[in-house]
């Protein structure tokens, strides 16, 4: 039974195996306008659950509806969003975004992310898997 206890102390080495010579790690990519006269959009999509997944929609929602005129034609703003940074609840749109976003497009797919996950009485799953045993 003490080992069975003690198990879970234990750990192993790792080595950090430095890179061949001649090699580098890639050089990070930089975040730059489609255009110059259209926007570089950064989102932060906040945690707090169900809530905070439903307000990032929402705000993605208002952002696939707001059209701008740019030197190249009309745009949606969401085509300009370059970088989503996300925890907990916020992380369940973000990760739907990227999905559902191709090289330069989004498809809008926001209907499937509220009908699958947001309406959804996620925490009676989550209770009856806390009480069958064989989900333990």
């Amino acid at each position: 039974m003490l080992i069975l206890l003690t198990a879970g102390c234990a750990s192993t080495h790792v080595e950090n195996t430095p890179l061949p010579a001649g090699e580098g790690n890639p050089d990070r990519r930089s975040i730059a306008p489609a255009s110059p006269d259209r926007p570089v959009v950064l989102m932060t999509f906040s945690g707090g659950g169900s809530r905070a997944a439903t307000l990032a929609e929402s705000v993605l929602r208002e952002m696939s509806q707001t059209r701008y005129s740019g030197i190249d034609g009309p745009h949606v703003l969401t085509e300009d969003i370059k970088l989503i940074s996300s925890v907990s609840g916020g992380s369940v749109t973000a990760a739907w975004f990227g999905l559902h976003r191709g090289p330069g497009h989004w498809d809008g797919d926001l209907d499937g992310l509220r009908t699958d996950f947001l309406t959804q009485d996620n925490m009676a799953a989550l209770e009856l898997d806390a009480v069958n045993p064989i989900t333990w």
